[in-house]
């Protein structure tokens, strides 16, 4: 047993335990000897040891239970600044169990600042704060600029009880006292745009804080922030959504800065499950309180139905929006219909859907014909009607890549295929700007990612709108789609395999991977080595 040291230091215990892991694996009869003494079960099977055991190993090693434990000790002895710049953090993330966690193991933390008082709910701290400096609550931290009251909307300290509940509404409520803007909030962690800010009203719909989202309103919040509705939708929080109604919220129209509807956000998902999916409850109940579904958002002037049309298979979507009213023969802003558009960017169960709607067929061009035929899997109908129209040869290159990347997002490998056949690159920048692999390692679609590479897809290419490798998208995609991380743990050992280095997968605002990624993913990033370097200065 060797005993920690007077600053303990719980990065340089994660590397020993991962260098334990990497002597046994290599044969350390000493190494194996130090896992044997605390885990036997292990003595004649050291080739099944994994991380965690090696963990485990180290804190017994340092006289600890376990590994939680170990750590729990040295992240107590951090400074009390480090201390609340973790809890902040763990607010500002919805990390509902470190805040609580850090709040019984230090109970100085709402003493802190004034941000640590408004994220504690400790209403008291926050009255002698604004006493003592009332210009306090104007005040704005880090590169997020989240201000007191942002902190004491999103934090999830009120949840706990009903004691606890009334001390954060008081909290908010002696800061707009104070003078403090309803409509103030902080910056959207992960873009920087300082021209779409994230309303208070936004964190406490996220936080699920009802009687805040009414006492914001209350107090004059804007209804139509570009969030509240949106994300209470998202997450079928109806409590917030008849907040937000009863309000005057209007459920139809396009809000600032992105200039898109509710409903056209809230189909922008990947997938409904069938009509599972809390977005798709939450698009339901906005249909059924009169939210119409035939107001176009952005420039392109496109309707929800027709985004459907343009997206993943989507089908519960698709009919619940025909159901309230939704007109599959609006035109978009470049004149195709929603039947066209589910044609062209191959879409066929939304396009039979649409057919059997009442859907007009007839108005398809040429372009759209050679897709539906590459859709099809069909490379001789494709080839004939470039035949009949040589100037759409020309185009396909361009053209490519979003028709892979809709492959990609249907599963169509017959599709990419005759595409490449074509004269497509696999390389070429489709859905976000990403490449195929790009898509499909965000995706999540794991048989889509081993069948790419094998086509020879480009493992370390960064995309063209944030800069980074299919591995960084698969890592983010891990922290958007919770409870996959198997899956996106086979993704990231394909793309790792395939040759996926470090330094591609850095975004162009230089966050890793493993810090968008989820808890899981991020861990197997390190256990792969895959977190050691950092973007050089060129890249």
């Amino acid at each position: 047993m060797s005993a920690l040291p007077p600053s303990p230091d719980f990065a340089y215990e994660r590397k020993r335990a991962k260098a334990l892991l990497r002597d046994c694996r290599a044969g350390d009869r000493d190494a194996i000897a130090r896992v044997v003494a605390h885990l036997p079960r292990l003595a004649g099977s050291i080739g099944s040891l994994k991380l965690a055991d090696a963990q485990f190993v180290i804190a017994r090693e340092r006289g600890f239970e376990s590994w939680p434990k170990l750590k729990a000790h040295i992240e107590a002895t951090l400074p009390m600044d480090e201390q609340a710049a973790r809890f902040l953090d763990a607010v500002e993330h919805g990390r509902t169990g470190i805040v609580s966690r850090m709040l019984k193991a230090h109970r100085q933390l709402p003493n802190h600042s004034i941000f640590t008082a408004a994220a504690a709910g400790d209403a008291d701290q926050v009255a002698r704060r604004i006493a003592a400096d009332p210009a306090c609550v104007h005040e704005a931290r880090g590169r997020g600029a989240w201000t007191p009251l942002a902190y004491a909307c999103a934090t999830p300290v009120h949840r706990a009880s009903a004691r606890h509940a009334a001390r954060v509404l008081r909290t908010a409520t002696l800061l707009l006292d104070a003078g403090v803007s309803p409509n103030s909030g902080s910056l959207y962690w992960e873009s920087r745009d300082t021209s779409a800010p994230i309303s208070a009203l936004y964190h406490a719909c996220m936080s699920d804080n009802v009687p805040l989202v009414n006492l914001l309103l209350d107090r004059g919040a804007n209804t139509q922030d570009g969030e509240a509705i949106y994300h209470a939708a998202q997450l079928d929080r109806r409590a917030c959504l008849e907040a937000l109604v009863a309000h005057g919220a209007d459920l139809s129209s396009t809000q600032s800065p992105y200039g898109n509807t509710p409903l056209y956000f809230l189909v922008g998902h990947q997938h409904d499950d069938d009509g599972r999916a809390a977005w798709f409850k939450g698009l339901t109940w906005l249909l059924e309180h009169g939210a119409d579904p035939n107001v176009p958002s952005y420039q392109k002037q496109e309707t929800p139905l027709q985004g459907v049309a343009g997206g993943g298979p989507k089908l519960a979507t698709a009919r619940a929006l025909l159901a309230h009213g939704a007109d599959p023969n609006l035109r978009r802003g470049d004149g195709r219909t929603a039947f066209a558009i589910a044609v062209r960017h191959g879409n066929r169960a939304i396009a039979a859907l649409l057919r059997e709607s009442g859907a007009d067929t007839t108005a398809l061009g040429p372009d759209d014909e050679l897709f539906a035929a590459c859709f099809d899997g069909d490379a001789d109908r494709a080839r004939a009607v470039l035949a009949a129209h040589p100037e759409l040869a020309a185009a396909m290159p361009a053209n490519g890549g979003a028709a892979l990347s809709d492959a990609v997002l249907h599963d169509n490998l017959d599709a990419i295929r005759v595409l490449l056949s074509l004269g497509c690159s696999i390389g070429a920048e489709g859905w976000a700007q990403g490449t195929p692999l790009h898509v499909a390692a965000w995706t999540g679609k794991l048989d889509m990612v081993r069948a790419l590479l094998a086509l020879g897809a480009p493992v370390n290419v960064r995309d063209g709108q944030f800069g980074s490798s299919p591995l960084g998208w698969a890592s983010h995609g891990s922290g958007q789609h919770r409870g996959h991380d198997d899956t996106y743990i086979a993704i990231v050992d394909a793309l790792l395999d395939a040759g996926a280095e470090r330094l591609p997968s850095l975004n162009k605002f230089d966050e890793p991977p493993e810090n968008l990624a989820s808890p899981g993913v991020a861990k197997h990033l390190a256990a792969r080595g895959a977190t050691t370097a950092r973007r050089d200065a060129t890249a």
